[in-house]
């Protein structure tokens, strides 16, 4: 499929759809098998994983931020990530305003939960530099700094890599092992972020947890869903998963948060851990309701 789509496909939706079909395959097989898709990969390295709350939108009104913050560390996730609003038409306002909401969560949270923060893809390279900083010195160490510069800006990621003490995490919107491959090469990356129904299928993914493998980077998969959870529990280079919240309503499900409607048997989160069923393939179930009409 990805050779007989080169001229128009290699990345985007091209490879969305690709990788659907190649999920359902290993799906469909593990199905037949009466085995979980992990146990394809080789076997769970453990019997759960401890995942990430990842919500945090910014949002003038601190006090709401600490106490949803708070929240998240209370029902058990060892870390929590939070999105970053300002960007380089902000100036050095919008610098003290990102860190002012990083400080806010951290102070929530304690010192026993990891916080990290998400530019998506929003700044550039220069004012990636000034605000990581500023971060930085005002004492706070993120776990990591996701996407702070556009996918294909890879040398400029690793320059703001180059400059910063925090580790940098990249690659939700990557696809196949040749785009990770110069992620690594170029030393852009800490963590690398595979989202298998994006990258090409669980086939393809499987290349990139073993690129991470290799050189000793973390690979921590865009999103928890079951997709991405069976490579996850397979590999030691994953040591915890992202967990976004289900929807107060269906209908309010962001594009993140689809897989709760399309899937409402994803496992969830129990003292901030992530428990795969052992049911045979991905273990989930589709919700055909939502295949009709509306």
């Amino acid at each position: 499929m990805y050779r007989a789509t080169l001229n128009f496909g290699r990345r985007g939706v091209v490879l969305h759809a690709i990788s659907a079909v190649d999920i359902a395959l290993w799906d469909l097989l593990g199905k037949q098998l009466g085995v979980p898709v992990h146990d394809l990969l080789g076997g769970p390295m453990r019997p759960s994983l401890p995942a990430y709350a990842s919500w945090l939108y910014a949002t003038e009104d601190l006090d709401a931020l600490a106490t949803e913050a708070a929240a998240w560390a209370a029902q058990g996730f060892c870390a929590v990530k939070q999105r970053l609003a300002y960007g380089p038409v902000d100036g050095k306002a919008g610098i003290r305003r990102n860190v002012e909401l990083v400080r806010t969560v951290v102070d929530a949270v304690g010192p026993d939960v990891d916080v990290m923060a998400d530019a998506y893809m929003s700044w550039d390279a220069g004012y990636a530099i000034r605000c990581i900083r500023a971060i930085e010195d005002a004492g706070i160490r993120l776990r990591w700094l996701e996407e702070p510069v556009i996918p294909d800006d890879v040398e400029g990621l690793a320059r703001v890599r180059a400059a910063i003490g925090t580790p940098i995490a990249a690659g939700e919107h990557e696809a196949t092992r040749h785009g990770f491959r110069h992620l690594v090469e170029a030393g852009a990356v800490d963590v690398l972020q595979p989202d298998v129904n994006r990258l090409g299928g669980i086939s393809e993914a499987r290349r990139v947890w073993a690129l991470g493998e290799t050189f000793g980077l973390d690979v921590i998969p865009h999103l928890g869903f079951a997709h991405n959870a069976h490579l996850a529990i397979s590999s030691l280079a994953t040591p915890l998963l992202e967990y976004m919240p289900p929807p107060a309503h269906p209908d309010e499900a962001d594009e993140d948060q689809v897989f709760w409607v399309a899937f409402p048997d994803e496992p969830r989160a129990e003292g901030g851990r992530v428990t795969l069923s052992g049911r045979p393939g991905l273990g989930v179930t589709l919700d055909r309701s939502v295949l009709e009409p509306a």
